[in-house]
């Protein structure tokens, strides 16, 4: 570009104003509006600068001109008084990282895609430079209430911090933002979230650092966690060991809890004479606020329909009763899981005891009761290593 000059004659001082971008996302540069040199930006991802300098008078001589100029030339003071632009960030930075603290979020196809600052200023007007000077560098913004940020966001969690995007926004004591999450590429959740308070401070020219923790219900996930997820579960003790079959489902009731229902059974495993059946509904609340993760408690039911003849002794009869369980889940990735549980049942059984070689006939009363045995019996219940696949 050519030099420019000041003019040889001294009837003008001048002062300088600068900004930064030239030109807006519209191509528009600054422009001469009721009196003011000003430009409108858009505001989100633009950093807005600003700088003047503005001369005192040196020994008589107003500045800036070429007299001024001459004069501090001449006294070799030029570096303390020549023209210098400071530029001034007039926006603030929020820099947002994001952290999974589910220390297995890197198993769960969890993707960070949209985050932005609501009810805020969408556009803001710079006054360059003004006829009197006392609005120049004022930036000021239109107060619409709308939201800046991005909506196409492609980060995944994982349990380091990583950068999520940079926003630049008006000052402000504090901001609401928005945060969109989706699970398994269709799920998605936006949770709003509130930065600072009516006693902080987001000044200009700062950068601020927030990090957003996830935790898979508590930021958000509830689409997954709530109605959305259904597992199917199998007790490999009971299967696999004691040769009864294990089947049971549970569904996802809230942020806490879940309801399970098991059914198992058997036909004269190991070559015993032995029949049963159990129907087994349960409640469980999940201390770590992910339903089908970490530790749970839960209330049962029990029911078990019976036949064993064991060497010369003939147990035929049904129980019912309720306990108390517990265990721990195990996340072995997006789908899988292994529950470690236990409990204790309190139970009533109604039964037929007798020898084989007896006719039960000896022991029935005739009174309209079949069975000649009754009472209650504490025993563990929900024993177990169960592994868990979860369908969605």
């Amino acid at each position: 570009s050519p030099k420019i000059y000041y003019p040889f004659g001294n009837q003008y001082a001048y002062s300088f104003y600068s900004y930064y971008p030239y030109a807006n996302i519209n191509g528009e540069a600054a422009s001469i509006v009721d009196g003011a040199y000003s430009i409108t930006y858009d505001l989100g991802n633009t950093d807005i600068l600003w700088a003047n300098s503005v001369a005192a008078d040196y020994n008589g001589v107003a500045g800036y001109n070429a007299a001024y100029c001459r004069a501090v030339k001449q006294d070799g003071v030029e570096s303390q008084y020549f023209p210098k632009l400071q530029y001034k960030h007039l926006l603030t930075a929020m820099v947002f990282k994001v952290v999974g603290k589910d220390s297995d979020i890197a198993n769960y196809d969890v993707k960070v895609t949209g985050l932005q600052i609501t009810n805020t200023s969408s556009k803001a007007t710079l006054t360059v430079a003004d006829s009197n000077g006392a609005n120049s560098g004022v930036i000021t913004g239109n107060e619409d209430g709308g939201s800046i940020g991005f909506t196409n966001l492609d980060v995944t969690p994982t349990a380091t911090a990583s950068e999520l995007c940079t926003i630049l926004a008006m000052p402000a004591s504090n901001y609401t933002a928005e945060i969109t999450l989706t699970v398994d590429g269709a799920n998605q959740s936006t949770v709003e979230l509130n930065i600072g308070s009516e006693s902080t401070s987001y000044d200009a020219g700062y950068i601020y650092y927030v990090t957003i923790a996830l935790l898979l219900v508590a930021s958000g996930f509830g689409q997954r966690a709530f109605a959305q997820q259904f597992s199917i579960r199998s007790n490999a003790l009971s299967t696999g060991i004691l040769q009864t079959p294990d089947f049971g489902v549970e569904i996802v009731a809230g942020e806490h809890s879940s309801v399970a229902l098991s059914v198992a059974g058997h036909f004269k495993p190991y070559g015993l004479d032995t029949k049963l059946l159990t129907v087994q509904p349960q409640y469980r609340y999940w201390f770590s606020g992910r339903p089908l993760n970490r530790e749970y408690v839960g209330l049962a039911a029990l029911y078990a329909g019976y036949d064993i003849r064991l060497n010369d002794n003939i147990y035929n009869g049904n129980a019912a009763g309720a306990g108390i369980t517990g265990g721990y889940v195990l996340s072995m990735g997006k789908r899988w899981g292994i529950e470690f549980s236990g409990g204790l049942a309190l139970m009533f059984f109604n039964q037929k005891r007798y020898n084989r070689s007896d006719s039960y006939e000896d022991y029935y009363a005739g009174d309209g009761d079949w069975a000649n045995s009754k009472g209650y019996c504490l025993i563990p219940f929900n024993i177990g290593v169960t592994f868990i696949y979860i369908i969605k």
